[in-house]
């Protein structure tokens, strides 16, 4: 049967769910949702905006499709092989792939697609993601054409990817919303309004936008001429965006997640918690500031501190860290924390009093001049930050004044440069995010520290794939520690709920993206 054929049967069964008919109208169950924010664009190789990354995962489909578990299933191919020196990956579509106008999704689509993120004109963001595909490095170094990328197609249903060395991360890749297909007639016919709107986006995924519009709502309907191994269960989804106070649409039914303060959490009995480490507490020195440029004095500073009295503080939802990239961030598809292992706590080769004495006198100063730590003004914040400001006293004899201030104040003088030392809440879904904060050419956090061995690294990693890239990460990880510029100190834990009156919801908080099409009505 035809795509065009399955598309006129599947719109008799839509018209029956929804009850034009008669049937089953009475168990269709939609699904609602509200988030904070807009969506940009749908165009999955571009789409950035949380929101939009959301919709994305939901209407396109790659290749290969990533279960709850981590698993992978066959997506729009149905089945691949791979050679024996692991560079060339042979991927056989499905024959009822279609597109939402009933087109056929052929291999053409996924080789434009896969070109489109090296450009020309604009590379996207994920195309460092594919860098083992062979000719990857030299297009975006500008010495080839996205033309010579290693993707053809042998046939319609025939795709052929060749990599430049094997990498067992590229099938996680191939899972993601980036990688899906892309239709260049179609594209072509957009003049530059692809993604932008739903008459200008063509959709291969479980769902099609019935609804859009960018500030307000999206709402996403099974689409009628999708084939799969596993069947979308929820028939759709109505996304409220802009929501001022997410947790009481869900409280009061109008949306079954929401990201829960800690306070509230035992106030939602009857919904599904669940709970992520990612964000890091960190003490980050401004080295332009107050003696901080003294590698010594920094590493007294920060091995002067006792975890142990800081736990005394913490409530039950937070603990000590010597990690600064939290739990939940990923790296080219990898989870890094289990990929890289966790850092080992700082140590000194000399007591910290010795060493801060050095270090002073190495700057021709018998004390510390007038020093400030700036933290967020919140009770658990402040007592760590009294314990800290103890430690510094007693260990070191330095005297550091103690300033909470509120977030929003606290992250505009850090960005201004305007702080000797800074409490600061780090988080980012990627370890390579997080860590280019300290690049040499990036310095977000005005800290004032260079390291060509540090940059080297995070390049390192930006050439390289799958476990390849974490390596390098995590050296640089440790040698940013070991500077004592930043020293982590304890996580945050942010939880989610999950109505129970749905189950079968798969939530990736990192990335932002939710799955619905496992969804079910409890």
């Amino acid at each position: 049967m035809n795509c065009q054929r399955l598309l006129s049967a599947m719109l008799l069964c839509l018209m029956l769910c929804l009850g034009l008919f008669s049937g089953c109208g009475s168990d269709v169950y939609i699904a609602k949702l509200a988030l904070s924010g807009t969506a940009g664009t749908l165009d999955p190789q571009f789409a950035e905006n949380q929101n939009s990354i959301l919709v994305a995962s939901n209407v396109f489909e790659g290749l290969l499709v990533e279960d709850p578990d981590g698993g992978l299933h066959p997506g729009v191919a149905e089945g691949y092989t791979v050679s024996t020196d692991g560079r060339t990956y042979t991927f056989q579509l499905r024959e009822d792939a279609c597109w939402s106008d009933g087109s056929a999704v052929t291999a053409d689509d996924f080789v434009f697609a896969f070109r489109r993120l090296f450009g020309p004109g604009s590379v996207s963001p994920y195309a460092e993601n594919l860098l083992s595909v062979q000719n990857a490095k030299a297009i975006l170094a500008g010495e080839m054409q996205p033309e010579a990328l290693g993707v053809r197609a042998a046939d319609d249903h025939t795709l052929v990817l060749t990599l430049e060395k094997s990498d067992s991360g590229i099938t996680t890749v191939l899972a993601q919303w980036y990688t899906a297909p892309c239709k260049e007639s179609f594209f072509t016919e957009q003049k530059g309004r692809y993604g932008l709107e739903m008459r200008s986006t063509l959709y291969n995924g479980p769902y099609v936008i019935s609804l859009y519009d960018a500030g307000k709502e999206i709402r996403l309907r099974q689409n009628p001429n999708y084939h799969s191994e596993q069947a979308a269960e929820l028939y759709g989804i109505n996304i409220t965006l802009g929501s001022s106070d997410t947790l009481a649409a869900f409280t009061e039914g109008g949306s079954f997640y929401t990201q829960v303060p800690r306070e509230s959490v035992d106030s939602l009995r009857d919904a599904v918690i669940t709970e992520y480490a990612d964000t890091t507490y960190a003490l980050v020195a401004n080295t332009s500031r107050s003696l901080l440029g003294n590698e010594s004095v920094r590493l007294a500073i920060c091995g002067a501190i006792d975890r142990e009295g800081i736990a005394g503080v913490l409530p039950g939802d937070q603990s000590t860290t010597t990690d600064l990239v939290p739990e939940t961030a990923s790296e080219r598809t990898l989870d890094y924390r289990d990929t890289a292992g966790h850092r080992a706590a700082l140590t000194l080769t000399e007591d910290a009093r010795t060493l801060f004495r050095e270090g002073l006198a190495a700057e021709g100063e018998q004390k510390l001049p007038f020093t400030e730590l700036l933290v967020p003004d919140t009770q658990t914040d402040r007592q760590a930050a009294g314990i800290i400001q103890g430690c510094w006293q007693n260990t070191l004899g330095a005297s550091i004044n103690v300033m909470p201030l509120a977030v929003d104040e606290l992250w505009r003088r850090v960005y201004a440069g305007d702080y000797d030392m800074a409490l600061l809440p780090l988080s980012d879904s990627t370890a390579m995010g997080l860590l280019e904060n300290f690049a040499s050419d990036t310095d977000r956090y005005r800290t004032g520290w260079k390291s060509e061995e540090y940059d080297a690294l995070l390049d390192q990693a930006a050439a390289e794939t799958g476990e390849q890239a974490v390596r390098p990460l995590a050296q640089a990880e440790q040698q940013l520690l070991r500077s004592g510029v930043v020293l982590p100190l304890y996580t945050s834990v942010s939880y989610y709920a999950v109505s129970s009156e749905v189950q079968g919801a798969w939530i990736d908080p990192g990335e932002g993206v939710i799955y619905i099409k496992y969804i079910t009505k409890s």
